[in-house]
């Protein structure tokens, strides 16, 4: 395949990318997500290299691949010789941006280059893949991947690309208007179609000229381990296996979307809330001494913990959320542990819990952890609730 590319990759220089015409960025692209999160999608600078390498590892953090290869995905890697390689696409390298309480994160990218279908008789129809396409682990399942492939398209389209490939996920892209490469009869260079081999017109028809054609992408893409390993000791190291990391407001989001899923409401007997009323509630419990942890499991956050009672004889669990994806991993009794470990630091023998009578999972948690029941009273909840409410205790 790669004698075949790069005879395309000066047809590209010569003959496609000079015909491009990229509309200029006079100013970024702002949206704000179904969740209220305004953000700002922009071209990628120099000055982002590094953090977006940071998030790409992150985002496809593979503890399998940890275990069977010594790094956790070689993504970050793609990134890296991706900005090289003569048939990327700086004005489709897509950086997504969002400010939380006065900074800035970078919480995803999406890269594209330029490749092609070669039909029976010989000729290039030019087209888009993209990839990867990555955003933080926090800020996954809000519309961010999807913002950033939008502006990207309709960028691409203003510019005269006709079509974007891409090799993922068959119950995903299929909602953005992605089809199997099959209905537009073209195959993988080799001859191959199958559910995650997709493709999208950007141009009505455009590829009904790639019909019979087989389907080439650059050569940098095929990545060698012994460089990825090279290249991934580089950063820190990473750890596959629970983590209580200190709240930051970036993690907000997050805890925002946990928060609000059915299960969790029903269980804490709480109301939806926005956005914002987590990112005020962040300041009240900064102001108010105290500390507040994400929970993670490897680089995937899981869950959430917030603690208390400092300034008394009792340290109090205020709140402990674990992400219904994780449930049953031990990560409760982790938080509960790790918990115990900051109040005898900050020489607190006691801890207070306070669950709803019906909260079953909490119950059951917080007793085989060595809590015994120490008062009941009834209690009206967030969403109106009238119930009874036990109190914990534990000498530690």
């Amino acid at each position: 395949m790669n004698s075949e590319f790069s005879d395309f990759r000066s047809f590209y220089i010569n003959h496609v990318k000079p015909r491009c015409n990229y509309p200029p960025e006079t100013e970024p692209y702002k949206t704000k997500l179904a969740n209220g999160l305004a953000i700002t999608v922009r071209r990628e600078h120099p000055d982002d290299y590094a953090a977006v390498e940071n998030l790409t590892r992150r985002a496809f953090f593979n503890a399998e691949k940890l275990a069977r290869d010594g790094i956790p995905c070689d993504e970050h890697l793609l990134v890296r010789k991706l900005r090289a390689a003569p048939e990327f696409i700086p004005e489709l390298d897509l950086v997504a941006e969002c400010e939380l309480l006065g900074q800035r994160h970078i919480v995803g990218n999406v890269m594209f280059t330029a490749a092609y279908v070669k039909t029976p008789s010989g000729e290039f129809i030019p087209a888009l893949v993209f990839g990867p396409l990555s955003v933080l682990p926090e800020y996954q399942r809000m519309g961010i991947g999807k913002a950033l492939l939008s502006r990207a398209e309709e960028i691409a389209r203003s510019a005269g690309w006709g079509a974007i490939f891409l090799y993922g996920h068959p119950w995903y892209y299929p909602r953005l208007g992605y089809k199997e490469a099959k209905e537009f009869a073209v195959t993988t260079h080799d001859g191959k179609n199958f559910p995650a081999f997709m493709a999208k017109e950007l141009v009505l028809g455009y590829l009904s000229a790639a019909a019979g054609g087989k389907y080439y992408y650059s050569p940098v893409y095929e990545l060698d381990m012994g460089e990825a390993r090279e290249f991934d000791g580089a950063f820190p190291p990473v750890v596959d296996g629970p983590q209580a990391r200190p709240l930051h407001p970036s993690h907000l989001p997050y805890i925002h979307r946990l928060m609000n899923l059915p299960e969790i409401l029903e269980v804490m007997h709480e109301r939806q809330t926005d956005l914002p009323v987590w990112i005020s509630a962040y300041q009240n419990w900064t102001n108010r001494g105290e500390r507040a942890f994400a929970i993670y499991s490897g680089e995937q956050p899981a869950g959430w913990l917030r603690l208390g009672g400092f300034d008394g004889d009792a340290g109090t669990i205020n709140v402990l959320v674990i992400d219904p994806r994780y449930a049953r991993r031990g990560l409760g009794r982790f938080a509960v542990g790790f918990a115990e470990g900051v109040f005898r630091e900050r020489g607190l023998r006691r801890i207070e819990i306070y669950a709803a009578e019906d909260n079953i999972p909490a119950r059951a948690l917080y007793e085989s952890c060595g809590f015994r029941i120490a008062g009941r009273g009834e209690c009206t909840t967030g969403d109106g609730t009238a119930c009874m409410g036990i109190t914990f205790e534990k000498v530690i």
